[in-house]
Order: C-alpha cells, then structure tokens, then sequence
C-alpha cells in the first residue's frame, strides 16, 4: 500500500487538496454554536495559510528526495571507484605473478639443462681428453650452475606456499650431485671407468627427483595463477591467496 501510494502521489495529493477546500467550505457555512468559535479568518484567509504550509513541506519533501537520491548516486560512484581501484591492483597481481612464473619456467629449465648428465659429459666428449678444455669448461660449468641454484633460492625461499619452498631441497641435492659430476670428468685419469653403468643409472635417478621437484613447484604455481584467473576471486581473496599465513589471522 505504501508503495501504491508513493506512485500515486500526485493524485493524492490532489485529492487531499479538494477534500480539504471542501471542507473548509462547510466549516464556514455552519454558524458556529458559540461566540468564541466564530472564525477571526477568512475561508481565502485558511485556504493561503494552508498552502503556504503544504508548499513548505513539499520543498522540504522535494529537498529531502534530491538528497536521499544524491547519497545514492554518491555512494555509487565511491563503490564504483573502488572497484575500479581494485581491478587495476588485481590486473597488477595478474602480470607480476605471471612474469614470475615465466621466470620460474625459464630458471629452472635452465638449471635441469645443466644438471643433466649428458649437458656434462658432453664437455669431456667435446675435450677429446685434453686435461685444460675439460678443466675449463667444467669450471665455467660449475659457475653457470651456482648461478642458476641461487636464482632458484630465490624464487623458491620467497613462494609463499610451504610446499613450494620445501622443493629447494631437490635444488640443494641436484647442484651438488652436478658439481661432483663435473669433478668426476676433471679427474678423469684417476677413475677406473668414467662410463661406468651404476654411476649413470644413480644420478639419472637423482635426475628425475628433480624434475619431479621442478614439476611440484611449477604446478604450485599455476595453479595459483589459474586460481586469480578463472574463480573470480576479490582482491581480499586474492591477497590471502598469495598469503597463507594471513589465513589464521
């Protein structure tokens, strides 16, 4: 009913405006029964106070509409601003947390590319037995793999996630077992047999630890981007996302 009337509130006020010089009429057509009833006013006299009164309340009316509609409009706007606010900070989080990624993919491509056996082996190949070409290359190569293990310390230390950062664990084992590898073909001359078939089949085996490592972290990884992506997630969740330990608080 209230809203019926909120729609109709022009022929009610209508209705009420005729009503009311209707009875204005009928009071100053009766005689009043006692002298000090008698009206001091004119019927034109009420009908111009009456509507100076009614045309206040309707410009307060109207006053208290045009405010009540302009808090709307504002409160709007404010919201429409913040999350206008919020979506450039998660397209931010979006192209940083996919740069690292990509960063990650790159590294530790880069650091499996060196810990392989035959990336390693193939300087003692390529040497022909010459003890200074293998000695050199092997050096430089054990330079390019510290290098890559602390990159990789890096991204890895820094994920937020607590199973991402146990992966450098598989970093530590793979770059030592390189650089022994790589010590192995510099003393070439003291080993019975360089080749021999137990030796390649243990650090083949330390190998595919690490690529699994690599495929765990990685997955982390993705996952979390894909998470930002495609779950349409707020800013409050995405922080928490990129935040764990931020959960419990």
């Amino acid at each position: 009913m209230v809203k019926r009337l909120k729609q109709n509130s022009f022929g009610l006020w209508m209705v009420i405006s005729v009503i009311f010089a209707v009875l204005i009429h009928i009071l100053f057509s009766i005689k009043a029964p006692v002298s000090w009833l008698e009206a001091k006013w004119s019927a034109g006299d009420i009908l111009t106070y009456a509507s100076g009164v009614s045309l206040g309340l309707l410009a307060m009316w109207q006053n208290q509409r045009f405010k009540e509609e302009n808090d709307k409009s504002q409160e709007r706007l404010e919201k429409l601003t913040i999350q206008a606010n919020e979506l450039n900070i998660i397209d931010k989080i979006i192209e940083n947390e996919t740069r690292k990624l990509q960063e990650a993919q790159i590294c530790w491509d880069d650091f499996c590319d060196a810990c392989e056996f035959a990336t390693i082996s193939g300087f003692f190949i390529e040497s022909k037995g010459d003890e200074d070409t293998i000695l050199g290359k092997t050096r430089n190569h054990i330079a390019l793999i510290n290098r890559l293990y602390a990159q990789l310390q890096r991204i890895v230390q820094n994920d937020p996630d607590d199973v991402a950062r146990s992966c450098f664990t598989g970093i530590s084992n793979a770059a030592n077992h390189a650089e022994n590898l790589c010590h192995f073909f510099e003393r070439w001359k003291e080993q019975d047999e360089i080749a021999d078939n137990d030796y390649i089949k243990k650090y083949y085996k330390e190998y595919k630890e690490l690529l699994l490592v690599r495929n765990v972290f990685l997955g982390i990884q993705e996952k979390r981007l894909n998470a930002i992506l495609y779950k349409n997630m707020s800013l409050d969740e995405i922080r928490k996302e990129l935040n764990p330990e931020k959960k419990t608080t």
